[in-house]
């Protein structure tokens, strides 16, 4: 199966702008959550790691997307080098 668009589940400015430049030679249509005409609430994130985060989000709205084709979710965390473990951010960010 051939997909024209991807969802890009995510509502930040500055992501959508980021993977739409990477992508803009590609011969996709990059949607994102704004551009559906219907509301998917955003999941509630139990996992810990921002690879498990973005699967969980992933799925999320791919199950209650109306239209079905593939969805790409981004998350991001921060790690700091000779801090002690208790005061890294990390998934707090």
């Amino acid at each position: 199966m051939k997909y024209e668009k991807i969802l890009f589940a995510t509502t930040n400015p500055a992501k959508i702008r980021r993977v739409k430049n990477i992508l803009q030679k590609s011969r996709l249509t990059i949607l994102t959550l704004s551009d559906l005409s219907y509301e998917i609430p955003a999941p509630i994130e139990n996992q810990n790691s921002p690879m498990r985060i973005a699967e969980e989000k992933a799925i999320h709205y791919w199950k209650k997307l109306r239209l079905k084709y593939p969805v790409l979710t981004q998350d991001d965390t921060i790690q700091f080098d000779n801090v002690e473990e208790a005061d890294k951010p990390s998934m707090s960010i």
